[in-house]
């Protein structure tokens, strides 16, 4: 049939259809037909082509232990990103097939039935994650009034948080039930549940110790034994408690203001406590303790014996003595930090002087040892101020040119011995030419041959290239007469001066 097919489309007498083809010699239609034999002859032969093998479906091995595992790790990865709340009957579902898929596997069941709950399981938890994005929508302000209700703490707030935590998954059970009219209706409330939470908590994590202590004292009788106590420790627990109502988030000042109230709270009972003691106690037994308190201290500082005094009178002596000694105490403290700084300052000033020695010594040792590396009609060697400059006389160039000749290396291995006497220094090579010439000409050879120097001192690792330069300066330092062979040949030159970055390192 294939070949009868195409007889139809190629005639005896004319050139096979696709060399027609390719020449373009046929019309339109019987480029149509060809193709569309070409197309049919493809798919003929693609039937003839043998199947692809299918293994059956009891023959293949799935792995339901690490399926089982993977949703388990799923299921942990949405309960922290919150949808066990924000979709909760849809991930305990989701839970639920797990449990269940395990269960099968522990008993043996058959690995169909373990893969239909893990089916399950996923779908759910894919449905929850759905839900989910719904809830985030809706109910964000309620979610991040809930969030910050849970930083601050108010999980331990016990059943008041209990109530308002079922009354927002009851939002978020409506949004999976397609119930989104009464998740509008509802969140506001709930939201402002939530955000009296974060405040109680707040107030509790800061004022609880002075609520505790207050009511301790109420417990001990403190409405009867210390009443002036017990107001003024309640006045600054309701301060706190304002402040903080009108500025939960400010808690540098709200430490501030719990502190005071814990001091009072703390004073309150201890007041009571005492008070309480009393009351069994004789007026002469009384006035017995608070004269040993008294005497106790004044013998301590050294007052004498007061006891014939009234305690007022005692009281008062003892203040003004804890004022002298303060005062002298103060006058003590300024000496000695006045002292201490004058000690510093001087240890600092002997250190530098003895650093600066130091640096000195190395530096002078440097000086002389480089002198000796030359010969006087080779080089030049001379302080600068705190650098030293190498000028060499010697150093011989082509005329007009700037690379360095080999008869140049011996000395220029000398500059490289001097410069490594000193640690991680900085390097300035100046190029300089007598009068001969144009000054651009002098300029630019002085240069060249400037940066032929530094070159060969980073080739050779002398000096790192980010801390040596080089500079150029022509003819315009001269340091002889330039009327003279002699002095053009001095003039001739190339300064190579080192600036140490730290002393220079000890020899040896």
């Amino acid at each position: 049939m294939k070949s009868g097919f195409f007889k139809k489309l190629q005639p005896v007498e004319k050139p096979p259809a696709q060399a027609r083809f390719k020449e373009g010699k046929v019309t339109p239609v019987v480029k149509f037909w060809i193709g569309a034999a070409l197309l049919l002859a493809a798919g003929l032969s693609g039937c003839i082509q043998p199947p692809i093998p299918v293994v059956p479906e009891e023959t293949r091995t799935p792995n339901p232990v690490a399926e089982v595992d993977d949703l388990a790790a799923d299921l942990e990865k949405g309960r922290q990103n919150q949808l066990d709340v924000l979709a909760p009957s849809l991930f305990e579902a989701a839970s639920e097939a797990l449990a269940g898929a395990r269960r099968d596997l522990e008993k043996g069941a058959p690995l169909k039935e373990v893969e239909g709950r893990l089916v399950n399981g996923r779908t759910q938890l894919r449905q929850a994650r759905e839900n989910a994005q719904i809830a985030r929508t809706i109910l964000a302000e309620t979610i991040r009034a809930r969030d910050q209700a849970r930083q601050a703490g108010a999980e331990t707030l016990g059943k008041d948080y209990q109530k308002t935590e079922e009354n927002f998954l009851e939002l978020t059970r409506a949004i999976e039930g397609n119930n989104l009219n009464k998740a509008q209706q509802k969140k506001t409330e709930v939201t402002r549940a939530f955000d009296q939470l974060e405040l109680a908590a707040i107030k509790t994590r800061f004022l609880g110790t002075s609520r505790e202590l207050i009511a301790t004292a109420e417990r001990e009788g403190a409405a009867r034994l210390a009443p002036e106590s017990l107001k003024e420790a309640r006045l600054q627990l309701e301060t706190a408690e304002a402040f903080i109502t009108g500025n939960r988030y400010q808690n540098s000042q709200i430490e501030r203001q719990a502190e005071t109230s814990e001091f009072f709270a703390n004073r309150l009972l201890q007041i009571t406590r005492q008070s309480s003691g009393y009351q069994a106690l004789h007026p002469e037994a009384i006035a017995l303790g608070m004269e040993r308190m008294l005497f106790r201290i004044s013998d301590e500082l050294g007052a004498g014996d007061q006891r014939n005094r009234s305690f007022e009178s005692q009281s008062e002596n003892l203040a003004a003595l804890a004022g002298q000694t303060r005062e002298r105490n103060s006058y003590l403290e300024k000496t000695l930090k006045e002292r201490t700084s004058a000690l510093e300052n001087l240890t600092k000033k002997e250190k530098s002087i003895r650093e600066q020695w130091q640096t000195e010594k190395r530096f002078n040792e440097a000086f002389a040892e480089i002198q000796g590396l030359f010969h006087p009609a080779e080089a030049e060697v001379s302080k600068q101020g705190t650098a030293l400059v190498i000028r060499l006389k010697t150093i011989q160039f082509p005329s007009g040119k700037s690379f360095l000749l080999p008869e140049n290396f011996e000395l220029l291995s000398r500059v490289q011995k001097s410069i490594g006497l000193f640690e991680n220094p900085r390097v300035m090579v100046e190029g300089h030419t007598d009068s001969t010439g144009s000054q651009q000409v002098n300029d630019k050879i002085s240069l060249e041959r400037a940066e032929a120097v530094q070159e060969y001192l980073v080739a050779n690792r002398t000096v790192t290239p980010e801390r040596i330069a080089a500079k150029g300066f022509g003819s315009s330092r001269p340091i002889a007469s330039n009327e003279t062979p002699q002095g053009r040949a001095v003039n001739r030159r190339i300064d190579v001066i080192i600036q140490p970055s730290f002393p220079p390192a000890p020899k040896g």
